[in-house]
């Protein structure tokens, strides 16, 4: 009985060579420690350039995001996102304000008006704006126009001795 042969024509061959029908070469590699290069000075360049890169375009997303720091401070009233699933119809955040006692990092702990402390997200909370603070608040007042321009519109010359209605 023969042996079957790989299909790139050898037995054994290893994978790359099925595609191209040739063994591959290995390239060889320095194997004394005086031929090798320093891996410390590389990765160094390689780190920092990634670090600098990776600066760069979290800007570039930050920007394009419109990310902001949140503005909450300890002793601010907040408002606290509503966690209860009670239907479509609840609110989105809770009826009364709560207050900032501690912030750390994108954790805020808040105190409501009975004494229960909760640690939140600062995501999950709000500032809360009072109706007396409302009037103080400046409204923003340059509003951007992002409608599409406009082409004129111009009939062809054969139409100049009609009379017809502007588009």
């Amino acid at each position: 009985m023969q042996k079957q042969k790989g299909r790139g024509g050898q037995k054994n061959c290893p994978s790359s060579s099925w595609h191209t029908g040739q063994h591959l070469k290995s390239p060889q590699v320095p194997r004394l420690p005086e031929l090798r290069p320093d891996k410390a000075v590389i990765n160094e360049n390689t780190r920092d350039r990634d670090w600098n890169d990776m600066l760069t375009h979290k800007a570039c997303a930050d920007d394009k995001r419109g990310a902001a720091w949140s503005p909450i401070v300890p002793g601010d009233q907040v408002l606290l996102k509503n966690t209860k699933t009670s239907g479509k119809v609840a609110p989105n955040f809770e009826p009364e304000p709560f207050t900032v006692v501690a912030k750390e990092g994108h954790q805020v702990t808040v105190k409501s008006s009975e004494g229960t402390v909760y640690r939140r997200e600062s995501s999950s909370v709000k500032p809360y704006i009072s109706s007396d603070d409302a009037e103080l608040v400046p409204r923003d007042t340059n509003i951007k126009d992002y409608s599409r321009p406009k082409r004129n519109i111009k009939y062809p010359a054969r139409f100049k001795d009609f009379v017809l209605g502007k588009p």
